[in-house]
């Protein structure tokens, strides 16, 4: 059996030898003759790390073109470049500690027989116990770069996620609104459409 690790540096091949016990790990990268078969691998079931951040899956994703070039028609990513250079820009700045949004999530949605992979961003309420879901398709990349990823199989049918799930549930995402100049005149928009609502008030 094979998974595929996301690890921060890269992504790495497991392979267990069943009934001869043991496993050998290798990191997947684009010169190498031999595992550079970056497509051979995104069937295959994946973990992440802890603290692997987008930003990370950003870098790993941009040492592989021909991934890159994969994901702009498989995950609808109209401009990859742009919204990793987009992200790039947050790289060095913390994230603050009263952010609504403390993690990414992939996940899945819909009703049994009409599932299907999401990402999100989540996080806590004052208050509240449980963590909530938040819509990040048009928040800034910037803003989410340094940002944890979580795996949530609670509702697979499979009990796991595959790498190919992942990395398009997070490529569909970012690029639902747009490229990020069309994200940001859509969320201008939607603000001054807000603005524009009058409230009337009670006597």
């Amino acid at each position: 059996m094979v998974i595929v690790h996301i690890k921060k540096d890269g992504f790495y091949r497991e392979e267990s030898f069943g009934d001869e016990g043991g496993s050998e790990q290798r990191k997947l990268v684009a010169d190498h003759f031999w595992y550079n078969r970056i497509f051979a691998y995104l069937r295959k079931p994946c973990t992440i790390d802890p603290n692997v951040t987008l930003g990370d899956v950003f870098a790993i994703v941009e040492s592989f073109p021909d991934l890159m070039d994969f994901f702009l028609d498989y995950s609808e990513c109209d401009d990859i470049e742009a919204h990793h250079e987009e992200a790039k820009e947050g790289l060095l700045i913390p994230n603050k500690d009263d952010e609504e949004v403390t993690a990414l999530e992939v996940l899945w949605e819909g009703e049994l027989g009409e599932q299907y992979v999401a990402f999100h961003g989540i996080g806590k309420k004052e208050g509240e116990e449980k963590p909530e879901g938040y819509a990040i398709e048009f928040s800034p990349l910037s803003e989410l770069v340094n940002l944890p990823i979580l795996l949530n199989t609670s509702d697979s049918p499979t009990g796991s996620f595959t790498l190919l799930e992942v990395l398009d549930a997070i490529y569909y995402e970012i690029s639902f609104c747009g490229s990020p100049e069309e994200k940001a005149s859509k969320l201008k928009e939607l603000k001054a459409s807000v603005a524009e609502i009058s409230i009337p008030k009670l006597n």
